[in-house]
């Protein structure tokens, strides 16, 4: 059976230092194996349901857990497709990690899907995003087409320093245990790989003709923030986090983010959409890449990833 999430991945919060409700939701649909089972998923039949698990930005850890809710599987045709949601009521402004899990029945296994969240406070002198793109499979580390996801705040303090958070999660299939991780199984299977940072080095926003006071899609903004990182990769059968640290991909771990904001909501089937690249890289070289960065491409695209899903604000 695979889960795929569908619920909201970025919100704001109704005023400053206020709080926001996420709504999430995700999808199950059997395996086409040529077996599927006659009783429907619901709590007339086999009575499925996910688990949904909020983390704060430091990782996927027991001591981590903000909080988890639990939605039963509904489905509108026999056979077909079930839903499940649920909501996080009270959530300030910070980036979250959303993990989504298929309670254990008798029946079904699937896998196990980790999505970032973004809530952020309305105002001025930052920038926020949450969403997805597709990835370009550029990287050797990434998977061509799949869903990545992404989430961000970083702003500067009174006293001229740094403050935010990023996330960025991609899939992928590898063996971790060939690679020298500790306690990792040895087999090639797939993984959720989380880049994630609390400490930034760097933020620069514009807008293009300087002078513009909102980003629309004839005076995007556009932003790059930069900083340390950290790496986990976390099973997606299993749901265990294994730390990809510097003895397997070299010390100093960093990343790049731009990002320009052309329009709301910031995506959608059809441009103008908001877009995004990332650069991930230690002291062996790059790690994995999305897009190109190289700092601010004010009114131009060319070398990001429109959004699929999401939005990105630019607050000048």
């Amino acid at each position: 059976m695979t889960i795929a999430y569908t619920g909201q991945q970025f919100v704001n919060t109704d005023k400053v230092g206020g709080t926001a409700t996420v709504n999430v939701a995700a999808t199950v649909t059997e395996d086409q194996d040529g077996s599927l089972g006659p009783k429907p998923y619901g709590t007339s039949g086999i009575g499925l349901q996910l688990k949904f698990t909020l983390y704060n930005s430091s990782g996927i850890s027991p001591t981590n857990v903000i909080a988890s809710c639990t939605g039963g599987v509904t489905q509108s045709t026999a056979q077909g497709p079930g839903v499940a949601t649920c909501s996080f009521p009270g959530l300030k402004d910070g980036t979250y990690i959303l993990t989504v899990d298929l309670v254990n029945n008798n029946y079904y296994t699937a896998n196990h899907p980790d999505i970032s969240i973004q809530v952020s406070d309305p105002g001025t002198g930052f920038v926020t995003g949450g969403g997805w793109i597709t990835d370009p499979g550029t990287s050797p580390t990434s998977t061509p087409g799949s869903k990545d996801n992404f989430g961000f705040e970083v702003k500067f303090l009174k006293n001229g320093g740094l403050q935010g958070n990023s996330l960025f999660i991609y899939r992928t299939t590898t063996n971790l245990g060939a690679l020298g991780v500790v306690g990792a199984p040895n087999d090639s299977r797939a993984y959720n790989f989380i880049v994630k940072s609390n400490a930034m080095t760097f933020l620069n926003q514009t807008v293009t003709p300087a002078g513009s006071t909102t980003c629309t899609p004839t005076t995007p903004c556009s932003a790059t923030f930069s900083g340390k990182s950290n790496i986990q990769a976390v099973d997606q059968k299993t749901g265990v986090a294994y730390s990809i640290d510097a003895s397997l991909i070299g010390n100093q771990q960093y990343f790049q983010v731009d990002v320009i904001d052309k329009t709301e909501p910031g995506s959608g089937s059809t441009p103008p959409q908001d877009s995004y690249a990332i650069r991930v890289w230690t002291s062996a070289g790059d790690f994995y890449k999305a897009g190109t960065v190289t700092g601010i491409l004010p009114g131009s695209t060319s070398n990001q990833i429109v959004l699929g899903g999401g939005n990105i604000q630019v607050h000048l």
